[in-house]
């Protein structure tokens, strides 16, 4: 980011006075500083959070002789407001598990980016790709591991079992997704990564087993640590699975009595950690209304939750050009910037052990 951005930014956030739309919390309130008592009296917390955070990561105040066709190393983001060079890490296995017949499986956490330079332990987000608990769609989340990347995150995507190539269940893939979360919690040191400020997202069925990890309890691997936590400390749902019954998507899969057992709609407490949400309002595999469901549910018990609604869009809108190129940049871009902005506010989730 240049300079002159930095210093529009600024003197937008402390202008006085911030109520409209897209400038105040998620309860939709314009948050306002006491001790800010000689003329500043209605900061925008977001935004000063953001710069904040941004001035902590070294990606403000880019040198402004920079040559304009510098580009970031192996894995730069595409979008403008990547300032951070990163670079792509070697897949690494988080699991070693069996398929439906006992064959042996290797599960890697691929598409692992991170900043060029990591002086301290920073946020880490974890995304699982869609495909209905059946198909295997690696490169689905790359593009937003860039970004996140580039934004001063480490990320990765895990890999999990599917029927289509494991014979398996959506309880398998809830199972390596709790894994893949202690996994990273656990070598939390090693790989330069906060503890407390693990993000847990994904697409679809992804987003469903990211939910199962904050929501769902049990379905945990046998010999696993259960002393570290697999709860994340923040929720990024792209047009999430959270109603398996026969009102939402998945019921085939279950049984009349089993069909809640993994619907995190039906399973929410007053404990969850923040979550947002993007949706399409003409979702036909999805219905938006079960994501309007789940967000009313989570106020209801006094969750942080965020619903961000993409009007006439159908299921599947979030991906990137480079997947699916039939899809809108300006959307991917949205949910990019909007989760990233939710993440900072919420000072990436929930803090302490989960």
């Amino acid at each position: 980011m240049k300079r002159h951005e930095i210093i529009s930014i600024l003197v937008i956030a402390m202008s006085a006075p911030w109520t409209s739309t897209g400038l105040a919390d998620v309860s939709g309130s314009v948050r306002t500083s006491p001790n800010f008592k000689e003329g500043l009296t209605n900061v925008n917390h977001a935004w000063l959070d953001r710069i904040m955070f941004e001035l902590s990561q070294g990606n403000l105040l880019e040198a402004t002789n920079k040559p304009a066709n510098d580009t970031a190393t192996e894995g730069a983001c595409d979008s403008k407001d990547a300032s951070k060079s990163i670079v792509k890490l070697a897949n690494v296995t988080y699991k070693k598990t069996v398929d439906i017949n006992s064959n042996p499986v290797a599960l890697k956490m691929y598409h692992r980016y991170q900043p060029k330079k990591v002086s301290e332990p920073l946020p880490a987000i974890l995304l699982f790709f869609g495909g209905g608990w059946s198909s295997r769609n690696l490169g689905q989340m790359e593009e937003f591991c860039k970004y996140f990347a580039a934004r001063g995150m480490i990320c990765m995507a895990p890999d999990y079992r599917v029927s289509s190539v494991e014979g398996t269940s959506p309880y398998e893939a809830v199972n390596d997704a709790k894994s893949a979360v202690r996994w990273v919690r656990a070598n939390a040191s090693n790989l330069k990564i906060d503890p407390d400020r693990i993000i847990v997202g994904g697409g679809s069925a992804g987003g469903h087993i990211a939910a199962c990890t904050e929501i769902i309890t049990g379905y945990n691997e046998p010999g696993e640590d259960l002393s570290v936590s697999s709860k994340p400390n923040l929720l990024c749902l792209l047009n999430p699975v959270v109603d398996t019954t026969k009102n939402g998507y998945g019921s085939r899969r279950f049984t009349p009595e089993t069909d809640k057992e993994l619907s995190p709609f039906h399973h929410i407490t007053p404990d969850v950690c923040p979550t947002i949400i993007f949706h399409g309002t003409d979702d036909t595999t999805v219905p938006f209304e079960n994501v309007e469901r789940f967000t009313q549910k989570m106020h209801d018990n006094s969750n942080t939750c965020k619903l961000v609604s993409f009007d006439g869009k159908a299921h599947g809108f979030f991906n990137h050009v480079n997947f699916r190129p039939d899809k809108d940049p300006a959307d991917f871009k949205v949910c990019a910037e909007e989760s990233f902005n939710f993440f900072i506010a919420n000072d990436f989730g929930r803090g302490g052990d989960p």
